[in-house]
């Protein structure tokens, strides 16, 4: 009887003891692994939000600098065509000038403009220019005295403000008479024209003036 107790108590212990396991189990390991694996989850979360903001902090960063870039090219660029324009006006405007005034005119626009000398002397007196947005031509002018003074004096008028830094008026040697090859000896005595109106053009002015721009 004795051992027959034995026996069973023997098997009601090991049933106990795997009845605890389970409920250690269902009760502590389970929940314990459950709110582990949420921490986890939540640790994960948190990291994968920081990477996120990090990242987009420094998208952030990034598209304020290049939202600087573009409106500081912006002014460049919109500065740039300004000044175009104003130069194909202003050279419209002189070619128009010349045209009424009977001179032929050549541009030539020198946009380099000259650096003063930081290292001058304190009493040696520099030229200021009115405005530093300015543009330096030189200017030929083709035509007869008087339609070439004709033509600087109404340049004072243009629409743009200016002041010619040198002027270099010359006189081409032409002959006075010409004899064409298809004209007889019959025709006109001597085979001789007197010089026409465009031989007679025979004066050319070069000038260094420079323009003010807006």
């Amino acid at each position: 009887m004795a051992d027959k107790w034995k026996k069973y108590k023997e098997y009601i212990v090991s049933v106990l003891f795997f009845v605890v396991l389970i409920l250690v189990y269902i009760f502590i390991v389970r929940p314990l692994a459950a709110k582990i694996g949420e921490n986890t989850d939540e640790i994960q979360k948190k990291i994968a939000d920081r990477t996120v903001y990090e990242e987009k902090t420094k998208n952030l960063t990034k598209i304020k600098e290049q939202a600087e870039i573009y409106r500081k090219n912006e002014d460049y660029v919109k500065n740039v065509l300004a000044r175009q324009d104003q130069v194909v006006e202003l050279v419209e405007e002189l070619e128009k000038l010349a045209k009424d005034t009977g001179n032929e005119i050549k541009i030539e626009i020198n946009e380099e403009k000259k650096e003063k000398d930081k290292k001058a002397k304190k009493d040696e007196e520099s030229i200021k220019l009115p405005s530093e947005n300015y543009l330096q031509m030189k200017i030929l002018v083709y035509g007869k005295y008087r339609d070439i003074f004709n033509f600087i004096k109404k340049l004072e008028n243009i629409n743009f403000w200016n002041d010619i830094i040198s002027l270099n008026i010359t006189k081409r040697e032409t002959s006075q008479f010409s004899r064409p090859d298809n004209v007889s000896i019959f025709e006109n005595p001597g085979g001789i024209n007197p010089s026409n109106e465009q031989a007679s053009k025979n004066v050319t002015a070069v000038m260094e003036a420079v323009f003010y721009l807006e």
